[in-house]
């Protein structure tokens, strides 16, 4: 019979466990590109951050990370496009040694 691992379900007296990071009472962090976090008595508490300038989250997230975020594709789905198509053209130019 397989083991369970039920760390996730152990109680922390002072702390909160989010995407296998502890965090203790009244410390918050972005667990994601587009989310934060905070640890609270009543257990953690999870809000969606909202992103003004797309272009500036794939500049300083991975784009993985943003994919993998369901808050990031909601609020900057227009830019997907748009990032990967710059990305392309920068390629080909770079390929091609056209200046941008």
């Amino acid at each position: 019979m397989p083991s369970i691992d039920l760390t996730q379900w152990r109680e922390r007296g002072n702390s909160c466990v989010v995407n296998n990071r502890v965090l203790a009472i009244g410390r918050a962090d972005r667990i994601s590109p587009c989310v934060n976090c905070i640890c609270t008595f009543e257990g953690i508490r999870c809000q969606s951050l909202r992103i003004n300038d797309c272009n500036e989250l794939f500049s300083s997230h991975s784009r993985q990370d943003i994919l993998n975020d369901s808050v990031c594709k909601v609020q900057c789905a227009f830019s997907f496009g748009h990032n990967m198509r710059s990305q392309q053209s920068r390629r080909i130019s770079t390929i091609f040694g056209f200046s941008q």
